[in-house]
């Protein structure tokens, strides 16, 4: 199988409009991931024979390795050992530009938009304890800080032009739920004001959208998926109503009655949402026409023969499919400041036929 051969066919799918990320395909690896964990989590991880089964784009199966407890040699008296598995998700450009990097060609995987990826931590040889992948602040001292971040959030300007932008008229009524993706951690490592902002966001757009429910009894659910959450985050985010899911299953919210989030995410979010809903609301960053991608990642010192192929560099690149929803089914109704990137507020123009 030549790599050219299939960035080519893979190029060709997603021109007929095949889907990349199914929602069967995406349920089926969240119970598969849930297995996993299980097992590990119980100290009673599965044989060397335990796999994981991968939809491929061209109908077949692919089933790899659960690497779920394996270990490896690090120093002194640790090793590496690879827990908590999570989905390694491939926009259409990752596929088609392995044709130009050999060394990240897997024939194997070639087809597969959806794979399999593990936090890597240290762990003490002798006494068999995980060590965390993030030190994580004190309960107390992220408490404080998510609680001083919400009130500035809610005295900033951002916070004012995102709740006129959601009491406008126009906005969808059929409202169930707030989605956020890649947040980031509140409680890894110092407590970035980036992260308490956004997530602060995430219980504003609640607050708004509560208010103009018809029947007050119902509840707004607010989600936060990020593989990087910690139990920290989880306590602290959950006693302010946001519920913690483990990757993928907050897509598997998404929907045509949800709200999107999402900035600057490590994994293409986007392409994701296309995909698999048309949701009410979305705040996520800007959607670039082909000549404002084009300028903006302009660099002296690469030369980026196709748009294609610059955007197979990014994590959550455009696409047709992307430009074509924003342009023809949503409308900007406002945008964010530099701690948001360049994000913007989209409104689905009409609920869906």
């Amino acid at each position: 199988m030549e790599s050219l051969q299939v960035a080519n066919r893979v190029r060709a799918l997603y021109q007929r409009g095949v889907p990349f990320f199914t929602r069967g395909a995406i349920q089926d690896l969240a119970h598969q991931l849930d297995r996993a964990r299980g097992r590990f989590n119980d100290d009673t991880p599965g044989d060397s024979e335990e796999k994981f089964s991968l939809q491929s784009l061209d109908g077949r199966g692919v089933e790899i390795d659960n690497e779920t407890g394996n270990t490896q040699p690090y120093f002194g008296t640790r090793d590496i050992i690879m827990i908590d598995p999570f989905l390694d998700y491939q926009p259409y450009q990752h596929l088609i530009a392995v044709h130009k990097d050999v060394s990240h060609f897997f024939p194997k995987l070639a087809y597969c938009p959806l794979r399999i990826n593990y936090h890597a931590c240290q762990r003490e040889m002798s006494t068999k304890e995980v060590l965390p992948y993030l030190n994580c602040q004190p309960l107390e001292t992220v408490q404080e800080v998510f609680r001083a971040g919400i009130k500035a959030w809610e005295d900033s300007e951002d916070c004012r032009r995102l709740s006129l932008a959601l009491t406008a008229p126009g906005i969808p009524g059929s409202i169930t739920k707030v989605v956020a993706f890649a947040c980031s951690t509140i409680a890894g490592g110092p407590v970035r004001d980036t992260s308490v902002r956004q997530h602060a966001m995430l219980l504003t757009i609640r607050s708004i959208l509560q208010s103009r429910l018809s029947q007050p009894s119902l509840q707004i659910e607010c989600y936060g998926q990020d593989p990087v959450y910690t139990e920290v985050d989880r306590e602290v985010l959950g006693k302010a109503g946001i519920t913690v899911l483990p990757d993928p299953r907050g897509f598997l919210e998404v929907d045509d009655s949800s709200v999107v989030l999402s900035f600057s995410p490590d994994a293409p979010v986007r392409q994701i949402v296309v995909d698999l809903a048309r949701p009410a609301v979305l705040v996520w960053d800007k959607v670039m026409s082909e000549e404002e991608t084009l300028q903006f990642w302009s660099d002296p010192s690469e030369t980026w023969e196709t748009l294609e192929e610059l955007e197979g560099t990014l994590s959550d690149p455009e696409s047709p499919r992307l430009r074509r929803m924003i342009q023809t089914e949503y409308v900007e109704v406002g945008s964010l400041d530099e701690l948001f990137g360049q994000a913007r507020i989209y409104v689905r123009r009409s609920p869906r036929a």
